[in-house]
């Protein structure tokens, strides 16, 4: 489920909920993540800081993946 999580980051901006996350923030939606999406990514990747560059990451992956797909390459 985390992978999911980060893959629906994409229309999002990482510097938003990379703050929630960062700051454990409890409350809230913060860039399209709720607060049940920023405890399961905290439970699965505990020692993970800061958030951005990961967020950041996974979102390049994603976008490259889907113009593959566009591409008929993927």
């Amino acid at each position: 489920m985390g992978e999911q999580l980060l893959a629906r980051l994409e229309d999002h901006r990482t510097e938003r909920p990379a703050h929630a996350l960062d700051g454990r923030v409890e409350h809230g939606v913060w860039g399209g993540m709720t607060e049940r999406d920023r405890r399961t990514l905290l439970r699965r990747w505990p020692t993970v800081t800061p958030w951005r560059q990961l967020l950041e990451a996974a979102r390049s992956t994603h976008d490259a993946a889907g113009q593959e797909r566009e591409a008929g390459t993927g």
